[in-house]
Formats: C-alpha cells, sequence, structure tokens
C-alpha cells in the first residue's frame, strides 16, 4: 500500500508596494451623520483597511451611550437589508456634521 506524503504548506508574507496600497482607495463613504435601519444615529470617523487581508473598514461611533468606536466591512456598512418587505439602507446618510 501506497502512503501520500503529507502536503506542507508554505505561507509567503505579501509585499505590498507602495503605489499597490494607493491603486486602492477606501473612499466610498462620507464622513458624517447615518441613521441605521433600526432608527438611532452614528457618526462615520473615517474609513481604515484590516493589516492582515486588506479589507476595506468604516469606523464609527453611535450618537448615544458611551460612544465607543466600533469598525464595520464596507460592504456590510453600504449594504441593504430587508425590513418589512422593503429594501433600505443599513446605513442612511443624514449630512455631514
Amino acid at each position: 500500500m501506497h502512503r501520500r506524503t503529507p502536503k506542507v504548506c508554505n505561507f509567503k508574507k505579501r509585499k505590498w508596494s507602495n503605489q499597490t496600497r494607493k491603486a486602492r482607495p477606501v473612499n466610498d463613504v462620507t464622513e458624517g451623520r447615518y441613521r441605521h435601519y433600526k432608527g438611532r444615529e452614528y457618526v462615520v470617523i473615517g474609513t481604515a483597511r484590516h493589516s492582515e487581508t486588506q479589507e476595506e473598514l468604516v469606523v464609527y461611533r453611535p450618537d448615544y451611550g458611551e460612544r465607543e468606536m466600533w469598525v464595520r466591512p464596507k460592504a456590510m456598512f453600504l449594504e441593504n437589508v430587508l425590513v418589512d418587505g422593503k429594501d433600505v439602507p443599513r446605513f442612511d446618510f443624514m449630512g455631514t456634521e
């Protein structure tokens, strides 16, 4: 009987040049006040990028309570959700502060 040799994974660190980083802007979200589809208001501080996955993130804080900062994937922040049979934005832009 022939035994298979287990495969060894070689993880190579991805190299990102300054040009690569500049070519991938994170700016589709406007800073300012947003209303969540559940009714509460939030303030977008800016955008960021995950250091390992390069995923685009939105940095925001609630405009109530302790106002801790949160991050959410940009795609999720900008997506629509189904509420009472209607397709509505998860976060609806209200304007700049």
